[in-house]
């Protein structure tokens, strides 16, 4: 309960703004830890609900800041905005979730419209929350399995230095 009424109370276009900056600092040359001294710093960004929404939103306001997106079941921005869109998006929604898919299905096909790299996956038959495992109502742990490797295998796709072997 208390984690609800505190996201609730949070601002979403400070947190998107905060999170540009955060991309930013990230993106930055002297930021390069050492295990990854010889990778460009490229950024990726995954979200669950209303940190779903989060990563949409970052993908439209981060530009070519923000290389790669995930978003699970978040609800989307305006279609409008898709065409500011420059990361590789990858949209995972709950087949039984009729709020968010009413927004995010949308937001899926403005970005292809717009000519944007985007995937998306709707599992059926489960609902929004599918992957919070605290939840025994709604984790399914078929579904969760399937969209974190989907996830993984995103990253690595879109992740990787261009003159990187796969």
């Amino acid at each position: 309960m208390r984690a609800r009424a505190a996201i609730a109370a949070l601002d979403l276009p400070r947190a998107v703004a905060a999170g540009v900056n955060l991309i930013a600092q990230l993106r930055m040359p002297e930021r390069v830890v050492r295990p990854f001294e010889n990778h460009a710093n490229v950024v990726g960004v995954v979200g669950f609900c209303w940190g779903g929404a989060v990563v949409n939103r970052l993908a439209v306001a981060a530009g070519q800041a923000l290389r790669a997106g995930v978003s699970f079941y978040g609800p989307a921005p305006d279609p409008a905005e898709a065409a500011r869109v420059q990361a590789a998006m990858l949209i995972l929604l709950a087949g039984l979730d009729e709020r968010v898919n009413a927004t995010a299905l949308p937001w899926v096909e403005a970005l292809r419209v717009a000519g944007r790299t985007v995937e998306s996956t709707t599992y059926p038959g489960v609902n929004h929350a599918f992957h919070n495992d605290t939840s025994a109502q709604r984790y399914n742990t078929e579904a969760a399995g399937a969209a974190w490797a989907a996830t993984l295998a995103f990253f690595g796709r879109h992740l990787r230095d261009p003159g990187q072997p796969q």
